[in-house]
């Protein structure tokens, strides 16, 4: 028998309301995704970053698959002082979207800072669930080989007095087509080269004394762990390009380069070429030379965004593999710390100078095509790689390279090492006034004390130390015009402790003379 009409028609709406919730089920985790991402959002931008910690936390739950959230996150986590867990989840961003501009930003400026100081009161379960959630996620990737796609999207500028870098939070653009899947060459190229690193590094024997005046037993000292060679390339005679000088003559940035200690980069921005040197007993030899690409605009870098290659000595500070790289960087990325000491000195402002690769071959043949950093194919970078020490290796970034005979830079390595040597006395004998006279005004502006306080700590530390016994072993010794880097191995020991660790001294020359600027200590291990 039919139903009476009302009846049907109470039928028809109750299957209309059902036919509404399945729909509205099977949205459900979008609809609840780009709710907590947009609360996110308005919490960032209100300054609640611990709000927006949890919005994104839970939206990184219903949708994972969201490259703009991931950027979010790792802004969320810089302001907030949780470096490592911003550079993994700015990593993934760049995983499952590339190019991706905002994220690769970000990625630079993390390289190149250190986050700010972490906030009171941080909530940790969260930062450890994404973490936890960011390495199960990278583990997968690495195992399945798969890249991500996501959709582009368009930023919004976040408004926010908090220093940082340009830190974007976004919402993802409506409908758009993924991006098709960047093939990785890391992979397929890096089977053509020797292991980055050796198993057992080799030891040095019959290390040459320092032409110093520095005494005989700290000349002979052995060279310690944090100076022994590297990966064993063989110093070969390197194919001489058009122009090049002869074997004989060495770049004057290479004012002591002994063997036993780290490999040095020399860049000639003129010549467009980087060269790689190693010390041996007869002196620096040059193992290869690569064509290099430079920065846009000729001149020294002053400001961020003029498209300038730096010029100076600077250390590459770690390695960025083709797994947290845009293609555009190649297979290899190496940070460095531009600006040194004399660039702050100079006030020289930027960041996100880096060595790095390049995946569209091209480029070599512009020369001046990069927005400051120092480029390479990616061949020539996975072969330098086995030379390359993370913290370690010096660049030195040169307008043109000044060749030298090598007794030349004998003469001024002799004088460097036998001030050197006279700072080292002071120090040890406790010469306050003859050591306090050495460091010049820029030093105690860097390091934001006035001399007499300065004065009078050291007084206290060295009545409270005793005896002192300082050596120095392992110099390098370079140069970038009138600023000089002298990177060596040094022991302290008293009756109080004893340690040992690399030490960086940078030198400005006055006159005839010189005057330390700054210095860096790097502890052993």
């Amino acid at each position: 028998m039919c139903a009476p009409p009302a009846r049907r028609g109470s039928r028809r709406a109750w299957g209309w309301v059902l036919c509404v919730a399945l729909a509205h089920t099977a949205w459900l985790p979008l609809a609840v995704a780009d709710d907590w991402r947009a609360r996110g959002t308005v919490a960032f931008r209100g300054g609640d970053l611990d709000g927006a910690l949890a919005a994104f936390t839970r939206a990184a739950v219903v949708a994972p698959e969201d490259a703009v959230l991931w950027n979010n996150v790792a802004v969320v986590l810089w302001r907030l002082g949780e470096g490592d867990a911003a550079r993994l989840a700015v990593a993934e961003a760049l995983a499952m979207r590339t190019p991706y501009p905002e994220a690769i930003a970000n990625q630079r400026h993390f390289a190149g800072h250190d986050a700010p100081q972490a906030k009171a009161g941080i909530p940790h379960g969260e930062v450890r669930f994404l973490r936890a959630l960011l390495d199960r996620r990278r583990q997968a990737r690495v195992a399945a080989r798969t890249p991500v796609a996501a959709p582009p999207s368009v930023a919004v500028q976040a408004k926010s007095n908090a220093p940082g870098p340009p830190l974007t939070v976004e919402t993802a653009a409506p409908d758009l087509p993924p991006m098709p899947p960047q093939p990785r060459p890391l992979q397929r190229m890096v089977a053509r080269y020797e292991p980055v690193r050796p198993a057992a590094p080799p030891t040095v024997a019959n290390r040459p004394p320092l032409p110093s005046l520095l005494p005989t037993a700290m000349a002979q000292h052995e060279t310690p762990a944090e100076a022994v060679a590297v990966a064993p390339v063989p110093v070969a005679e390197a194919t001489q390009a058009e122009g090049e000088p002869s074997s004989e003559a060495v770049p004057a940035a290479l004012v002591y380069l002994p063997a036993g200690v780290p490999d040095v980069l020399v860049v000639d921005k003129g010549a467009h070429r980087l060269y790689h040197y190693r010390g041996t007993v007869a002196g620096p030899r040059q193992v290869a030379s690569y064509s290099c690409v430079v920065g846009k605009n000729a001149g020294r870098k002053e400001v961020a965004g003029d498209l300038r290659t730096p010029e100076g000595v600077y250390f590459i500070e770690e390695l960025l593999t083709d797994t947290q790289l845009a293609p555009r960087y190649g297979v290899l990325a190496y940070p460095t710390d531009y600006p040194n000491s004399f660039d702050h000195i100079a006030g020289r402002r930027g960041n996100g100078i880096w060595l790095h690769g390049t995946d569209e071959p091209e480029r070599l043949a512009l020369r001046d095509d990069s927005q400051g950093c120092v480029v390479l194919a990616n061949d020539d970078l996975l072969s330098l790689s086995r030379a390359v020490r993370e913290g370690r290796t010096p660049m030195v970034v040169v307008a043109a390279i000044d060749w030298v005979e090598p007794q030349a830079s004998a003469t001024r390595a002799a004088q460097i090492t036998g001030w050197l040597d006279g700072w080292r006395a002071d120090w040890e004998q406790g010469d306050l006034e003859a050591y306090r006279a050495r460091y010049g005004r820029e030093f105690f502006r860097l390091a934001h004390t006035r001399p007499s306080t300065w004065l009078r700590r050291k007084q206290i530390l060295l009545q409270a130390e005793g005896r002192r016994e300082i050596e120095l072993a392992g110099m390098t010794i370079l140069r970038s015009g009138e600023q000089l880097v002298v990177v060596c191995s040094q022991t302290y020991r008293s009756p109080r402790h004893t340690d040992t660790g690399t030490k960086r001294i940078y030198l400005a020359a006055d006159g005839r003379d010189y005057r330390i600027v700054a210095e860096k200590w790097l502890p052993a291990g």
